[in-house]
This record gives structure tokens, sequence and C-alpha cells, in this order.
């Protein structure tokens, strides 16, 4: 009896202190976001939407009917024209409990190449936003020398080393370097998707993060990394990784893996960077972690410009 008595007691006291504060959250005021990488061996391409506040998520919308010009060198090339480019897949909503169907999609582009070296900005303009603009310089593509891969034997799955080897062009240079699988499954289509991978090289170390935060002191888990020259500067470099082919094992599915080393923008690398680090902290719920600013080099909006020179070298695996 007095157990009971205790407990509404405790009930009590702490169902008296809660208080309920209304907060006076200003009302967002929208602007162009911009999503565009400039790729070498690409058309100059963009998504145009525009940002909304935190409890506003489901309500972003593509804007489509802007004016997005494109300057090389500061000369006016062309504008960028509206395309259709498929329809997104249908998705229940278990909320509703409906099916939704998929939107069309579609994107700005200009049937342009770009040019290596050259400067290239993106004015937009629109009547219900200020006007917006950005600039991005194409990188040279990477000197890649050589590459050696060799099987490793574990319990789990097929792992190979992978040695690669290019070399270092002088001044600050940002690099991406992936492992695509391409994965061609009987039942459910092809699949494309980044190849987790372990390294320890320092160079990628010093640019990484783990979910809390820190550099590792062994290596890094990543199917992303993201790195700069500062540790070999105009030198040859050898970076060695471990990647993993989860589907290795079954007749119902064939691999193909593909290294991939881009030679990117400092400011696409930071939109990365940051992009990565905000996931690490959030880990995909919002208000889950410590706020983490996404880099932007979009002025008076929002997203980034960025520009990659990817350079791509089928990988033969060993038996």
């Amino acid at each position: 009896m007095k157990y009971i008595f205790y407990v509404l007691a405790f009930s009590l006291l702490f169902s008296a202190c809660e208080i309920v504060v209304d907060l006076d959250i200003p009302k967002h005021e929208p602007v162009l976001v911009i999503n565009s990488v400039i790729h070498a061996d690409s058309v100059f391409t963009a998504q145009l939407s525009h940002s909304v506040g935190s409890f506003e998520l489901n309500d972003i919308d593509k804007v489509m009917d802007a004016t997005l010009s494109v300057f090389q060198n500061e000369v006016f090339l062309g504008d960028m024209l509206l395309e259709f480019t498929g329809m997104s897949h249908d998705y229940y909503d278990y909320e509703t409990g409906q099916t939704i169907e998929g939107d069309s999609l579609f994107r700005y582009a200009l049937n342009a190449m770009p040019i290596v070296g050259n400067s290239y900005t993106y004015k937009v303009s629109h009547n219900s936003y200020d006007d917006v603009q950005a600039t991005a310089t194409l990188p040279q593509e990477v000197n890649f020398i050589s590459h050696e891969i060799a099987k490793v034997e574990n319990d789990y799955s097929d792992s190979y080393k992978l040695n690669l080897t290019f070399l270092d062009q002088p001044g600050m240079q940002y690099y991406r370097l992936r492992v695509i699988n391409i994965n061609i499954d009987v039942f459910d289509g092809l699949y494309i998707e980044p190849a987790y991978f372990d390294t320890a090289d320092p160079s990628i170390m010093s640019s990484s993060v783990t979910e809390g935060g820190d550099p590792e002191e062994v290596g890094v888990f990543l199917h992303d990394a993201l790195f700069n020259d500062a540790l070999f500067d105009g030198e040859e470099k050898t970076i060695s990784i471990e990647f993993y082919d989860w589907s290795s094992g079954g007749d119902e599915t064939s691999s193909s893996f593909y290294l991939e080393l881009s030679s990117i923008s400092k400011d696409y690398f930071d939109y990365l960077q940051s992009y990565q680090r905000q996931s690490n902290y959030y880990g995909g719920e919002l208000f889950a972690g410590e706020p983490v600013q996404v880099f932007t080099n979009i002025q008076n909006g929002l997203g980034i410009l960025g520009a990659s020179n990817t350079k791509s070298v089928k990988l033969i695996l060993p038996e």
C-alpha cells in the first residue's frame, strides 16, 4: 500500500512540473536553391528548387519557370532549358495507407560541354525570388599512373586490397575517391552504388570523421573518401584501400567494380565534407545531434555549384 502511495506521489510531482512554452517562430522567407555539378564529360545540368522552413519538409517544390544563364569566363554561353527526364517511382504512404503515384521529373540543361581550366558562372532570376549566382572552375584530370589489386581471404565476403598510384599537381588539390559497384540481379534489375572500403591512409584520415565526429586512430570505413594533397603536394602518391563484394557467392547476381578518382573544386569538396559530417551527426534523424551547417557557395541562395573531373578504371577482380 505504501509503495502505491509513493508511485502516485511521484507521478503528481512530475506532472505538476510540466511547463508549456509557446514559441514564436519567424516565418521562413524562401530563397532559390541550386544543385549542380559540372562534369568534364557531360553537358551542363542543374536542379532548381526553393528553401523551406524546418517544419515544412514536405513542401519542397521544383522551380520550373526561372531563367538560368551560363557564362564561360564571364562571357555569355547560353540559357539552360527545362527538359523532362522521366518519372519517379510510386511509393506507399504508411501514414495515410495510400499509394502515391510518381511525379514527372525535370531538370535544366544546356547542350554544351565545359572546358578544363575554364570558369563557369550560373546566374538565376525569378519573379518571386532574389537573383542568385555561383561560380566554379573545372579542374584538370587526375594524372593516374597505375593500380594493383589482390584478393584477401576472409570468412564473411570476398574482399580485395587495392593500391592506386597517381601524380599530384603542384598547389592545393582536392580529391574524391570511390569504388562503384554495378550489380545486376536477375530478379530486381540493375543497381549502381558506391562500395564500402577500409583505409588508413593519413591524407584520407585527416579529412574524414566517424559518427562521433573524431578521426579514427586505425582506419576509416567509407564509401566516399574526400582528401586534399596537403601531405604530398606535387608528388607521386599511392593509396591503399580494401573493398568488399557483398554480392559474391550467388548465381543470381553479377557485379562489376570501377575505381573512380576525381579531381574536384574546393567548394564542392567543402560541400561534400560538410554534408558527410551532417549525416554522421544526425544519423538521418531530424534534431538527433549537434547541428552542422552544410556549405553553400550560392550568393543570395542555397545549394552548391561544384566541378568534378573523374578518371574511371574498371577493376579486374582476381579469382
